[in-house]
């Protein structure tokens, strides 16, 4: 059986307008290049809820500062 997501609306007001000088920049990069600099933002946001979770709970285990960070990551994105 196939899923089919209803359709999102999108708001005008949240839609971000990438400056000309920025879009240049990106289309002068390769799709390598590109990829490359997605991974690493994402590496960053990851590192970044790490060190938050890892700072508000210093008393955590590895494993905990792991599902935390799992956590966070994966509610930015629902």
């Amino acid at each position: 059986m196939q899923r089919t997501m209803a359709p999102r609306s999108i708001n005008p007001a949240s839609v971000e307008v990438v400056d000309d000088r920025i879009a240049a920049i990106l289309r002068s990069k390769t799709p390598t290049q590109r990829l490359a600099m997605i991974f690493e933002a994402f590496a960053f946001a990851r590192r970044l809820a790490e060190t938050g979770a890892r700072h508000a709970h210093p008393e955590w285990t590895e494993q905990q500062l792991r599902e935390e960070t799992n956590r966070r990551m994966s509610r930015a994105s629902s």
